[in-house]
């Protein structure tokens, strides 16, 4: 005879906890057949309950549908292209550069790398940023990064006031023109026989 309160123990010991009445009080005795019954009906419960929340939760995506992102095609947003382009020893402008003369020519990109105009301007291209890349930083022009020019003694010894042509940075040019004109009123002698 099995009991619900001790299926899952070890059997009971003679004399073990009979005489309590708390145990005579909790203990249910079922035959070998009503235990099994008993068993599948928690099991078929178990399946009812999994059963409800699945259905539950189906009409609840069907109430509220979820957006789905589109799988977009690797082709159709060019990254194959510039896979094939940056294999190909291809920096990142010069991809774009390749697309844009791929879309103008109407030439796929693996026969447009094997194509000698392409490559002639390429080339060109290659130089002009190469050309852009070193003249970046480099200053040029009248006054730019003359220092003799910007000096007080140079416009001294000259005896004429900076132009904005000659001194661009305003704030420069005044400095000069206001130590000219200090060094103007303190008419001191030119040469000791003055």
């Amino acid at each position: 005879m099995m009991t619900e309160a001790n299926q899952n123990e070890a059997p009971a010991k003679s004399g073990e906890g009979e005489g309590t009445p708390a145990s005579k009080s909790n203990e249910i005795k079922l035959t070998r057949e009503e235990y099994d019954d008993f068993q599948k009906i928690k099991v078929e419960h178990g399946t009812f309950k999994r059963d409800l929340k699945d259905a539950q939760q189906a009409l609840e995506d069907a109430r509220n549908p979820k957006e789905t992102p589109e799988k977009t095609n690797p082709d159709s947003t060019g990254l194959l292209k510039k896979a094939f382009l940056r294999s190909a020893g291809l920096k990142p402008k010069e991809i774009d550069f390749a697309l844009e003369k791929a879309q103008k020519f109407g030439m796929e990109v693996d026969q447009l790398v094997d194509d000698d105009d392409f490559i002639a301007q390429l080339e060109k291209f290659r130089a002009k940023e190469a050309t852009a890349l070193a003249v970046t930083g480099v200053r040029g022009g009248v006054g730019d990064g003359s220092q003799a020019k910007n000096s007080l003694d140079y416009w001294k010894a000259k005896g004429t006031p900076p132009t904005p042509d000659e001194v661009p940075d305003a704030k420069t040019r005044r400095k000069i023109v206001k130590g000219m004109m200090d060094s103007g009123n303190n008419k001191g002698t030119k040469f000791y026989n003055e």
